[in-house]
């Protein structure tokens, strides 16, 4: 298994227990309604994000180069998640999508994008509030 596979895996098991232990800080305050139809699409798509990732893990490098003495490589996934990291940061910058707003009824189609980004690059937890903030649902709402 390649270091980039085991370090999602270990953030993973640390956020579940994270995860766990919120559901009994705060889940009797929790909109369930907005859970299921966010939170179930979502760990489906982590888990085909995690599954692409292990594929990307094995594709080799795009390029390397000589810096400070010491070879660095160019690997296909860490540059589509620097691309989609870009991206994201762009979206959120955009004047014309300063003020874009979601309906409730996008949460399954926002769980599975942060999820499967969340498993391909292990961000899920901004991207995951990035929208729900843009779906009205901020920080403080469980």
């Amino acid at each position: 298994m390649r270091s980039s596979t085991v370090a999602v895996a270990s953030a993973a098991v640390v956020h579940l227990a994270n995860n766990i232990f919120k559901v009994f800080l705060v889940g009797r305050k929790a909109d369930w309604g907005v859970v299921v139809r966010f939170a179930v699409p979502a760990v489906i798509a982590a888990f085909l994000g995690a599954a692409l990732l292990n594929v990307f893990a094995h594709v080799p490098p795009l390029a390397t180069y000589q810096l400070g003495g010491r070879a660095h490589t160019v690997a296909a996934i860490k540059l589509l998640i620097g691309i989609i990291i870009v991206g994201f940061a762009l979206f959120e910058l955009l004047p014309k999508t300063a003020n874009l707003s979601f309906d409730r009824r996008y949460l399954p189609l926002g769980g599975v994008l942060s999820g499967f980004f969340g498993g391909l690059s292990g961000n899920q937890g901004a991207l995951r509030a990035a929208f729900l903030i843009k779906a009205g649902l901020g920080k403080e709402v469980p």
